[in-house]
């Protein structure tokens, strides 16, 4: 049985293509502390999905993704992210930049059984 697909969001899939920004490049990738934990991820690649965003020209598109992570409880963290993708169509002068935003805010139960049960026996 083959594994299941993910489906990225329609905002993805209408500007990236139906397997977003997929391709071939170089990635790099660093995680580091401070103030919560942080994560700074910079690629460039030769995208394969580019038709829809560069007018399939081949040339390089940079990204650059930050993302912080806070631990604000034992059961509450919050995550708040940022991107930026620019390149080329190499038919045109277009230049394409696209750039977004993304938070989330986890709650979990500190442990098994926390969570105070709401039944009542009428």
């Amino acid at each position: 049985m083959p594994c299941p697909r993910p489906e990225y969001p329609l905002a993805i899939r209408t500007y990236l293509g139906a397997d977003g920004l997929a391709g071939t490049g170089l990635s790099l990738y660093r995680a580091f502390g401070g103030f919560g934990t942080h994560e700074l991820t910079l690629q460039v690649t030769r995208s394969a999905s580019d038709e829809e965003l560069f007018g399939n020209g081949g040339r390089p598109t940079y990204l650059a993704h930050l993302l912080n992570f806070w631990q604000l409880s034992r059961s509450t963290y919050m995550q708040i992210g940022g991107s930026a993708l620019y390149g080329t169509n190499s038919d045109s002068a277009l230049r394409t930049r696209v750039a977004g935003l993304d938070f989330r805010l986890t709650w979990r139960p500190p442990a098994p059984g926390a969570v105070p049960r709401m039944d009542h026996p009428w």
